[in-house]
């Protein structure tokens, strides 16, 4: 059987606890702060990501961490901008069909049927 006495003490430590996480909660002004920061930089260098946007941020006196940062640029939609990965290899469609020189559609099946 559970002590009333225990559980009225158990409940009136989560709320202490509550109340602490509350206190350590940015203030919304900061987190404003931040933001424009992070805009600021992006616009500047939309090729920043998350660890580099988070010491630029550092080197101007802001107390951010990158888990908080990554947070913040999904919250505004900021993704750094860079090549993405096989860009330089042709897609499927420039493979299977082209036009050669007269015009004709080629493919791989009536490439080299023909003129023997």
């Amino acid at each position: 059987m559970v002590n009333q006495r225990n559980t009225f003490a158990l409940m009136a430590w989560f709320v202490f606890l509550a109340t602490l996480a509350l206190d350590i909660a940015p203030a919304p002004e900061e987190e404003d702060r931040i933001m424009q920061e992070m805009d600021e930089i992006y616009t500047r260098m939309p090729f920043y990501g998350a660890p580099r946007m988070t010491a630029e941020l550092v080197r101007r006196g802001y107390q951010v961490g990158e888990k908080r940062l990554r947070r913040l640029m999904k919250e505004m939609g900021i993704q750094a901008i860079y090549p993405k990965p096989n860009l330089s290899k042709p897609g499927k469609a420039s493979r299977s069909a082209w036009t050669d020189a007269v015009g004709r559609m080629t493919t791989y099946s009536s490439r080299g049927s023909g003129d023997r």
